[in-house]
């Protein structure tokens, strides 16, 4: 072990010294979780302590020496359970071995209301008009703006961006409540994906401030974010705000590994906790600056370039985990049209759907997937130079046939 000197505090640590500090931080902070495992342990009996993920920043000149302190905050998003054991350093550097993970096509997640048809939307950031005229085209509302009376094997998707940050809309935040409610109560499914709009509004609203003046309205907005989140995986395919990252798949990975969970229990397990603290939550916020060493999520200034980097490993993950397909929001689409198979020169055997198509100017924009057991997966783009007659009929003929009825007619 190479000792730093006497070089002063204040003076630039080279990027070996840097290296020889980020592997004593790690050492510390195992030594120190062991501790504590064993401790609880002894006294209490049972414990699921947590430990922060140890993952090297892909720019590590751009650290500050403050950086390489320990942060106290919680939640961490990684719980190391007793009975499996504490992973080795080289373990937590890697954070997982995709060789260790068996290999499962059909998706490490359970699905308990198997849906066959997902209505896919993304960042309608208050815009309420779009999303109707996107729902009644599908045949999902009725001329009256009222459900369907069936929505039996329908799932419906947002993957965040609900709402502007800039000044959140109340009414888009009881629209949204109320699809919530009357889909489920007609035997649909939907399912609620956090964007960083929903979480910089969180993180204002805990540091004090109140929209509109209006406690109640605030208060009401902070448990609808509180509520969603953070990703979701339905078979071979993964639903999230914004591009996944090495880091964060790394510990997805990890968590099922050492727990043996659906991937989506991640979210009440782990993100829904990371709402104890505004640190906790930036680890999932898609930061675009000072992004810290323990950030998960975080917003890719040049995703090509990322991806490039990274693509590889990144699929490798993928396939560990059985995604195959990828429908994330978050990067706006200037054409209008959905990015299909982005990046798959650098991510091969993943597909990647970005489904941000601006639909706040564009009117109209969705993707719709229709996945059955045992046939191969559909997949339809709705938007302004798609949305033709002919795809609307061919669209609400998989809407009649994933229930048990007719709803072309119901929707007319």
């Amino acid at each position: 072990m190479r000792p730093i000197g006497k070089k002063p505090l204040s003076s630039k640590l080279s990027e070996s010294d840097f290296s020889w500090l980020s592997f004593m931080y790690r050492a510390f902070c195992i030594l120190k979780s062991v501790a504590r495992v064993s401790g609880k342990a002894e006294n209490h009996g049972q414990t699921t302590p947590s430990l922060d993920p140890l993952i090297e920043s892909s720019s590590p000149r751009q650290l500050e020496l403050a950086e390489v302190e320990p942060l106290d905050f919680t939640p961490a998003p990684v719980s190391l359970i007793p009975d499996h054991g504490l992973p080795g350093l080289q373990q937590v550097e890697e954070q997982v071995s995709v060789q260790d993970a068996p290999a499962a096509p059909g998706g490490i997640a359970a699905d308990s209301d198997r849906s066959t048809l997902f209505v896919i939307l993304s960042d309608t950031d208050n815009d309420l008009a779009s999303a109707k005229n996107t729902l009644s085209y599908i045949g999902l509302l009725k001329n009256d703006g009222e459900l369907i009376n069936d929505l039996s094997g329908i799932t419906l998707i947002h993957t965040g961006d609900f709402i502007d940050k800039k000044g959140p809309d109340f009414s888009a935040v009881e629209y949204w409540l109320w699809l919530q409610e009357g889909a489920r109560s007609r035997g649909g499914s939907v399912k609620y994906i956090a964007g960083n709009h929903e979480q910089e509004i969180w993180q204002k609203i805990r540091a004090g401030k109140v929209y509109n003046r209006n406690t109640k309205q605030t208060r009401e907005l902070s448990e609808f974010i509180g509520s969603m989140d953070l990703f979701h995986v339905v078979g071979s395919t993964l639903f999230m705000h914004g591009y996944p990252t090495l880091e964060f798949l790394r510990v997805l990975l990890h968590f099922h590994q050492v727990t043996g969970k659906d991937l989506n229990a991640f979210n009440l397990d782990h993100y829904r906790r990371a709402f104890g603290s505004i640190d906790g939550l930036k680890q999932y916020s898609y930061t675009r600056e000072d992004r810290k060493l323990n950030y998960l999520l975080y917003d890719l200034p040049d995703a090509s370039r990322y991806y490039k980097k990274q693509g590889q490993k990144i699929g490798d993950i993928l396939m560990s985990l059985g995604i195959a397909t990828v429908v994330h929001g978050h990067r706006p689409q200037r054409s209008g049209i959905q990015m299909d198979f982005e990046f798959n020169q650098w991510i091969p055997g993943v597909r990647m759907i970005g489904n941000d198509t601006i639909v706040k100017r564009r009117g109209i924009g969705a993707t719709v997937i229709r996945d059955v057991p045992g046939e191969e997966l559909m997949i339809r783009f709705i938007n302004r130079k798609a949305a033709s007659s002919a795809q609307q009929r061919k669209i609400r003929g998989y809407f009649s046939r994933s229930g048990t009825g007719a709803r072309g007619t119901d929707a007319a």
